[in-house]
């Protein structure tokens, strides 16, 4: 039965391979990369040869076939290594379909561990590590975007983010959580690295001096506390009662509750209409 090894490749500073990962490219073998054609720039860069291996595409886009055809490649080799473009290939690549599949067909399932962009990140934040949780890119649409805000659960959350985009997301953190501490990263490894680290309330004094070029990793960290988090309708309705029977207006106490719940004023005030 064969092995399927996964290894992570720098994620900019040429210098973070392993020892391990470097032993294993000297090899000759079967190699899945995301992008073949990045691998072996990277292989001639680090003068390791590109002769005698065999390089399969493996993307997010591949379809049960190509699944199945690594199976077979596995029934037949003793080792079939996976990799990503730059850091680990089952954080926000693709692996995990492959390696679900491994396991479920009985083959082993072995990791040369290296760098990772969402560790590295975490490490020089300065925010408190745990709990934390990874959720990849954002998506794209920004009520959707919104709504994830939102639901974050308490501690410290790991984004990946795109230049055009960053400082919309860092304006809509300002909005739903207005507490948070976030720090931003951009470019880690490389020349030309930059850490930005400030309190979200901050954002309007620190926006214009971060660099909208590269690679981003964002980490968010607030809490919030169950009570305030969890309010319902009927809890809500109470409130409001109370408050009415002291002649305040619905508006009005909507845009208090929208302040407590992170909700929309204008959500909560039909929740108070009806």
């Amino acid at each position: 039965m064969g092995s399927l090894v996964l290894f992570s490749l720098p994620i900019g500073n040429q210098g973070d391979i392993t020892i391990r990962t470097k032993n294993a490219l000297a090899q000759d073998g079967i190699f899945l990369a995301e992008d073949t054609r990045v691998l072996k720039d990277f292989l001639r860069t680090i003068g390791e040869k590109i002769e005698g291996k065999k390089f399969i595409s493996f993307h997010e886009h591949n379809d049960q076939d190509r699944i199945e055809y690594v199976l077979q490649l596995l029934s037949e080799n003793d080792f079939v290594y996976l990799t990503s473009d730059a850091g680990s290939p089952i954080i926000s690549d693709p692996a995990y379909p492959i390696v679900k599949a491994a396991i479920d067909n009985n083959f082993r399932v072995l990791n040369l561990p290296g760098v990772s962009s969402v560790i590295s990140a975490i490490e020089i934040s300065g925010l408190p590590p745990y709990p934390f949780s990874f959720y990849g890119f954002l998506p794209k649409e920004k009520n959707k975007r919104n709504e994830a805000l939102k639901n974050l659960p308490n501690g410290l959350s790991i984004f990946f983010e795109s230049p055009h985009r960053i400082i919309d997301t860092l304006e809509l953190i300002e909005q739903t959580l207005p507490e948070a501490r976030v720090s931003v990263c951009r470019e880690m490894s490389k020349k030309f690295e930059s850490i930005y680290r400030f309190e979200i309330k901050e954002l309007k004094k620190v926006k214009d001096g971060i660099t909208l070029k590269g690679e981003f990793v964002l980490c968010v960290y607030h809490t919030k506390t169950d009570e305030v988090s969890s309010i319902g309708d009927q809890k809500l309705k109470d409130l409001v009662s109370k408050y009415l029977s002291q002649a305040g207006s619905k508006k009005d106490l909507a845009k208090i509750f929208a302040k407590i719940t992170g909700e929309e004023v204008k959500t909560i005030y039909d929740k108070l209409a009806h």
